[in-house]
Protein backbone atom coordinates (compact mmCIF):
# COMPACT_ATOMS: atom_id res chain seq x y z
CA UNK A 1 0.00 0.00 0.00
CA UNK A 2 3.15 2.45 0.55
CA UNK A 3 4.47 1.72 -3.02
CA UNK A 4 0.61 2.86 -4.08
CA UNK A 5 0.15 6.04 -1.77
CA UNK A 6 4.19 6.82 -3.24
CA UNK A 7 3.30 6.30 -7.12
CA UNK A 8 -0.73 7.94 -6.13
CA UNK A 9 -0.74 9.69 -3.12
CA UNK A 10 -4.31 11.21 -4.48
CA UNK A 11 -5.70 8.02 -4.49
CA UNK A 12 -8.01 8.00 -1.50
CA UNK A 13 -8.67 4.07 -1.48
CA UNK A 14 -4.77 3.56 -1.06
CA UNK A 15 -4.59 6.07 1.70
CA UNK A 16 -7.38 4.33 3.42
CA UNK A 17 -5.91 0.99 3.04
CA UNK A 18 -2.56 1.97 3.99
CA UNK A 19 -4.36 3.78 7.13
CA UNK A 20 -6.39 0.68 8.06
CA UNK A 21 -3.22 -1.35 7.85
CA UNK A 22 -1.24 0.82 10.67
CA UNK A 23 -4.23 1.06 12.64
CA UNK A 24 -4.32 -3.01 12.49
CA UNK A 25 -0.42 -2.79 13.49
CA UNK A 26 -1.20 -0.11 16.32
CA UNK A 27 0.74 2.44 14.23
CA UNK A 28 -1.52 5.28 15.53
CA UNK A 29 0.01 8.23 14.16
CA UNK A 30 1.15 6.86 10.54
CA UNK A 31 -3.13 5.84 10.79
CA UNK A 32 -4.48 9.25 11.75
CA UNK A 33 -2.01 10.50 8.77
CA UNK A 34 -3.02 8.07 6.01
CA UNK A 35 -6.65 7.99 7.33
CA UNK A 36 -6.74 12.14 7.28
CA UNK A 37 -5.08 11.98 3.70
CA UNK A 38 -8.29 9.58 2.81
CA UNK A 39 -10.86 11.31 4.73
CA UNK A 40 -9.93 14.95 3.01
CA UNK A 41 -9.33 12.71 -0.52
CA UNK A 42 -13.17 10.89 -0.42
CA UNK A 43 -15.02 13.46 2.52
CA UNK A 44 -17.80 11.57 1.66
CA UNK A 45 -17.04 8.31 2.19
CA UNK A 46 -18.84 7.56 5.80
CA UNK A 47 -16.50 4.53 6.45
CA UNK A 48 -13.04 6.22 5.70
CA UNK A 49 -14.65 9.24 8.86
CA UNK A 50 -15.37 5.90 10.47
CA UNK A 51 -12.13 4.52 10.52
CA UNK A 52 -10.52 7.48 10.79
CA UNK A 53 -13.08 8.24 14.29
CA UNK A 54 -11.37 4.92 15.79
CA UNK A 55 -7.99 6.13 14.90
CA UNK A 56 -7.99 9.21 16.52
CA UNK A 57 -9.96 7.41 19.67
CA UNK A 58 -7.45 4.74 19.86
CA UNK A 59 -4.38 7.39 20.22
CA UNK A 60 -6.47 9.18 22.96
CA UNK A 61 -7.64 12.32 21.04
CA UNK A 62 -10.86 12.22 21.85
CA UNK A 63 -12.11 15.79 20.48
CA UNK A 64 -11.47 14.82 17.11
CA UNK A 65 -12.68 10.87 17.33
CA UNK A 66 -16.21 12.75 18.31
CA UNK A 67 -15.95 15.31 15.64
CA UNK A 68 -15.14 12.26 13.46
CA UNK A 69 -18.00 10.13 14.49
CA UNK A 70 -20.49 12.94 14.38
CA UNK A 71 -18.91 13.39 10.40
CA UNK A 72 -20.09 9.78 10.29
CA UNK A 73 -23.53 10.13 11.48
CA UNK A 74 -24.23 12.46 8.46
CA UNK A 75 -23.02 9.99 6.44
CA UNK A 76 -23.82 6.83 7.50
CA UNK A 77 -27.19 8.21 9.42
CA UNK A 78 -28.28 4.29 9.55
CA UNK A 79 -25.42 2.85 10.41
CA UNK A 80 -25.21 2.24 14.70
CA UNK A 81 -21.37 1.88 14.97
CA UNK A 82 -20.71 6.00 14.97
CA UNK A 83 -23.29 6.58 17.67
CA UNK A 84 -22.20 4.29 20.05
CA UNK A 85 -19.11 4.60 19.68
CA UNK A 86 -19.61 8.59 20.06
CA UNK A 87 -21.88 7.94 23.24
CA UNK A 88 -19.23 5.51 24.92
CA UNK A 89 -16.61 8.08 24.56
CA UNK A 90 -19.29 10.65 26.47
CA UNK A 91 -19.96 8.45 29.12
CA UNK A 92 -16.42 7.50 29.66
CA UNK A 93 -15.61 10.66 30.42
CA UNK A 94 -18.60 11.71 32.46
CA UNK A 95 -19.43 13.95 30.18
CA UNK A 96 -22.87 15.54 27.85
CA UNK A 97 -24.95 13.04 29.20
CA UNK A 98 -27.99 13.70 28.01
CA UNK A 99 -26.02 13.12 24.30
CA UNK A 100 -24.55 9.98 25.45
CA UNK A 101 -28.36 8.69 26.20
CA UNK A 102 -29.77 9.88 22.86
CA UNK A 103 -27.03 8.98 20.62
CA UNK A 104 -27.02 5.26 22.70
CA UNK A 105 -30.62 5.05 22.18
CA UNK A 106 -30.39 5.67 18.61
CA UNK A 107 -27.83 3.26 18.11
CA UNK A 108 -30.14 0.47 20.19
CA UNK A 109 -32.78 1.20 17.25
CA UNK A 110 -30.59 0.85 14.86
CA UNK A 111 -29.17 -2.22 16.06
CA UNK A 112 -32.37 -3.44 17.01
CA UNK A 113 -34.01 -2.99 13.92
CA UNK A 114 -31.59 -3.80 11.87
CA UNK A 115 -31.11 -8.32 11.58
CA UNK A 116 -27.62 -7.23 9.99
CA UNK A 117 -26.35 -5.68 13.30
CA UNK A 118 -28.25 -8.21 15.10
CA UNK A 119 -24.06 -9.03 16.23
CA UNK A 120 -23.11 -5.74 17.81
CA UNK A 121 -26.02 -5.58 20.04
CA UNK A 122 -24.44 -6.71 22.99
CA UNK A 123 -22.00 -4.21 22.94
CA UNK A 124 -25.11 -1.46 22.28
CA UNK A 125 -26.61 -2.88 24.86
CA UNK A 126 -23.49 -2.18 27.49
CA UNK A 127 -23.21 1.32 26.02
CA UNK A 128 -26.52 2.23 27.22
CA UNK A 129 -26.44 0.54 30.42
CA UNK A 130 -22.88 2.41 30.82
CA UNK A 131 -24.34 5.48 30.28
CA UNK A 132 -27.46 5.24 32.72
CA UNK A 133 -24.93 3.59 35.04
CA UNK A 134 -22.82 7.13 34.28
CA UNK A 135 -26.07 9.15 35.33
CA UNK A 136 -26.67 7.31 38.30
CA UNK A 137 -29.74 5.55 36.99
CA UNK A 138 -28.91 1.72 38.06
CA UNK A 139 -32.44 0.66 37.86
CA UNK A 140 -32.27 1.64 33.84
CA UNK A 141 -29.26 0.06 33.42
CA UNK A 142 -29.21 -3.12 34.97
CA UNK A 143 -31.48 -4.99 32.30
CA UNK A 144 -29.37 -3.64 29.74
CA UNK A 145 -25.82 -5.03 31.10
CA UNK A 146 -27.89 -7.91 31.86
CA UNK A 147 -29.01 -8.90 28.63
CA UNK A 148 -25.70 -7.33 27.25
CA UNK A 149 -23.83 -10.13 29.26
CA UNK A 150 -26.49 -12.70 27.97
CA UNK A 151 -25.62 -11.92 24.94
CA UNK A 152 -21.43 -11.83 25.19
CA UNK A 153 -20.57 -14.60 27.78
CA UNK A 154 -16.86 -14.45 27.16
CA UNK A 155 -16.53 -10.34 27.07
CA UNK A 156 -15.49 -9.53 30.74
CA UNK A 157 -15.81 -6.18 30.48
CA UNK A 158 -19.70 -6.76 29.79
CA UNK A 159 -19.59 -9.03 32.56
CA UNK A 160 -17.97 -6.37 34.57
CA UNK A 161 -20.03 -3.65 33.73
CA UNK A 162 -23.32 -6.03 35.18
CA UNK A 163 -21.34 -6.34 38.49
CA UNK A 164 -20.90 -2.72 39.03
CA UNK A 165 -24.98 -3.01 39.61
CA UNK A 166 -24.39 -5.10 42.25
Amino acid sequence: AREVVAARPGFAAAQYMLGSLYLSKGSLPQAVEALSAAARLAPNNGVTHLTLASGYERAGNVDKALAAYKRTQALLPNDPRPYNNAAWLYAVQGKNLDEALALARKAHDLTRDTPAMAPGLAGVLDTLGFVHYRRGEYAEAEPLFRRAAELATNNVTVQYHLGLIY
